[in-house]
């Protein structure tokens, strides 16, 4: 039995109920607007990609308004049917910093092992959080946009999460496809390729070059 068990067994899902944005405005520090008249789906979808794209998206008003039209209300539980919502600029800051937070406690270093939730730990369920069965297949329905990716984040290998420490860059976190990707793009790549070959030029090329003229003065001198 219980080996039957476990060949049926398949991987959790983390999904969350969604519905696409009729209309959204800013109004000071408040953005407010309206779902369209269809009702919310449970959906899952691959996230990577949006984990890295919350984290590093730009946090002024305007930019956190074009991110709601896109996804939806990152904090809010989504009600669709033509509801309306409302949400402060510095809610949606917050939870941001505190994803960026946790992204960084979660980074491990080579050698680690890979960890969910640290080396052991909970998390606590929410209000509107539910196991949801279909067609043998289990899936965790989060309340939240907000809380998917919490989740995910936590499900990712702590080696594949990465801060690219590339000048200026403007998508620090990212998850790395392979071990050794310390650089989020080939244009951070080049930028260190660059900065090291100008820092081993004024380390070791300058003093070089100082004494091969100092080598060739005393060669001269002897003649």
């Amino acid at each position: 039995m219980n080996k039957y068990l476990e060949h049926k067994r398949h991987p959790l899902r983390f999904c969350v109920r969604a519905a696409a944005i009729d209309s959204a405005t800013l109004t000071g520090s408040e953005i407010s607007g309206k779902w369209k008249k269809i009702q919310p789906r449970v959906i899952s979808v691959s996230t990577e990609r949006r984990l890295a794209r919350f984290a590093n998206w730009a946090s002024t008003p305007e930019k956190i308004l074009r991110f709601t039209k896109t996804y939806g209300p990152v904090t809010l539980p989504v009600l669709g049917r033509g509801r309306r919502f409302s949400f402060s600029v510095e809610s949606w800051q917050r939870a941001q910093e505190d994803f960026r937070t946790l992204w960084r406690e979660q980074m491990g270093r080579p050698g680690d092992a890979c960890r969910l939730l640290g080396q052991e730990g909970s998390l606590k369920t929410e209000e509107g959080e539910e196991l949801s069965l279909t067609f043998g297949h289990w899936s965790y329905v989060t309340s939240t946009v907000q809380r998917l990716f919490l989740l995910e984040l936590l499900a990712t290998p702590d080696q594949r999460l990465r801060l690219c420490p590339g000048q200026g860059c403007k998508t620090r976190f990212f998850i790395a496809n392979h071990g050794r990707d310390r650089y989020c793009s080939d244009r951070c790549r080049s930028w260190a390729q660059r900065f090291a070959k100008a820092k081993w030029a004024r380390e070791k090329g300058a003093p070089a070059r100082r004494r091969r003229v100092t080598q060739a003065k005393r060669g001269r001198a002897k003649r």
